[in-house]
């Protein structure tokens, strides 16, 4: 969400298709899932900062590995086994609040700050 500035309802949607590591390009649009404000369709480009991209090429290569295109980017675990879950076609209503939950615990981890995922996309602005 830093890197791209995108909401975080439209993260939570956004099929692995409609990420593109090669050009940096994220493809937020309606007509692939992915859940925009006003059902706008745009195309960002994520922040060129080395570090950071590399951790976003980890992360897709795993969930590339394991799940098809039209699966989730931000992908779903199964409680039962701790892999990601296949099945989870549709997001559910607290997929946000799951984001939000989810960064908490990992800045607790890392002992930073706590940030919602909004001032996560006004990062990008500052």
């Amino acid at each position: 969400m830093y890197l791209s500035a995108m909401r975080v309802g439209a993260f939570v949607t956004m099929p692995i298709r409609a990420v593109d590591l090669n050009t940096l390009a994220v493809k937020q649009w309606p007509s692939m899932g992915v859940h925009t404000k006003f059902s706008k369709k745009a195309t960002t480009y994520l922040l060129n900062i080395p570090d950071l991209i590399q951790i976003v090429k980890d992360w897709d290569r795993e969930v590339r590995t394991f799940l098809p295109d039209s699966a989730y980017w931000f992908a779903p675990f199964s409680p039962e086994t701790g892999t990601f879950d296949p099945s989870v076609s549709i997001v559910g209503n607290q997929r946000k609040a799951r984001v939000n939950k989810d960064l908490k615990d990992w800045l607790d981890r890392v002992e930073l700050p706590y940030h919602s995922a909004h001032k996560f996309r006004h990062g990008l602005a500052v």
